[in-house]
């Protein structure tokens, strides 16, 4: 990655409106303690879906006029009022992990505006013709569906399933975040590798899993080695393993959507 505007993803903040990551290379975490997960409640089924759009579960103001969406002089950027609406919306539609520190996690993820609309941006199922109507992909939909099919797997414990479904929701993040229109104009037309994003992941969740590891040091450390991917010497290295091949193999219809031919390069 010689061009540093390629390195121009986006770190959590609470009035965010996004800032530029700063380039650095991705931390060890140390070992992972093994009783990571045994006091970890179980997953609460979501009762509806989620967002279909702009137009649909989120109401428009009682106006005539056409609503101020994007910013204006940047068609690529939503109006902060509604990214503010969409992230409420999808906290309170998304599976709830009765979990404290785990809510925590998510709702710190998401206080980056950026991060809330890289979620929101549908686009055409790959091979998809503009000119026959087909159900458009929304990034949140789909991550939902990972969580639910990774927290569903028989090697899964009852006990870890809020969890897993936690790790699952947001493992793609950063194919996402490298879809959007406004990204994409940051790494210019030769795509981005998958080593790339992988460290564009970590980059993203770097604030909330350092203040989840802050909260809960255990599951903390667990939730970095199951993201982080790496190979690692951990004392619950058997349960980080199972959960993230549960993570891994749960995100692989996102990963054909979103990664060869539309992302990255060299796949």
């Amino acid at each position: 990655m010689n061009n540093p505007i390629r390195r121009n993803v986006h770190a959590s903040s609470a009035n965010s409106t996004s800032r530029p990551v700063r380039a650095q290379k991705v931390s060890v975490f140390p070992p992972v303690p093994s009783a990571g997960l045994a006091q970890h409640a179980p997953l609460v089924p979501a009762d509806s879906l989620i967002l279909q759009g702009l137009t649909g579960p989120v109401a428009l103001p009682p106006t005539r006029e056409v609503p101020e969406v994007y910013l204006p002089g940047d068609p690529m950027r939503m109006h902060p009022k509604w990214v503010s609406l969409l992230r409420n919306r999808m906290h309170a539609e998304r599976p709830q992990v009765n979990d404290t520190f785990l809510e925590r996690f998510l709702n710190k993820v998401f206080q980056d505006n950026l991060m809330v609309e890289v979620f929101h941006h549908m686009r055409l199922p790959k091979g998809g013709d503009p000119a026959v109507p087909m159900p458009a992909l929304l990034p949140l939909r789909e991550a939902i569906r990972a969580g639910q099919r990774a927290a569903g797997m028989k090697v899964i414990d009852t006990r870890e399933r809020g969890f897993v479904f936690t790790a699952a929701f947001v493992q793609s993040c950063a194919l996402f975040h490298c879809a959007h229109p406004y990204v994409k104009t940051h790494y210019g037309p030769d795509g981005i590798t998958p080593a790339e994003v992988q460290k564009i992941k970590l980059l993203l969740l770097e604030d909330a899993l350092r203040d989840l590891r802050s909260q809960d040091p255990a599951r903390g450390e667990t939730m970095t080695a199951v993201l982080d991917q790496a190979p690692r010497d951990v004392r619950n290295a058997e349960q980080v393993a199972r959960i993230a091949a549960a993570v891994h193999l749960s995100n692989l219809p996102i990963q054909a959507e979103w990664g060869a031919g539309q992302v990255l390069k060299g796949v």
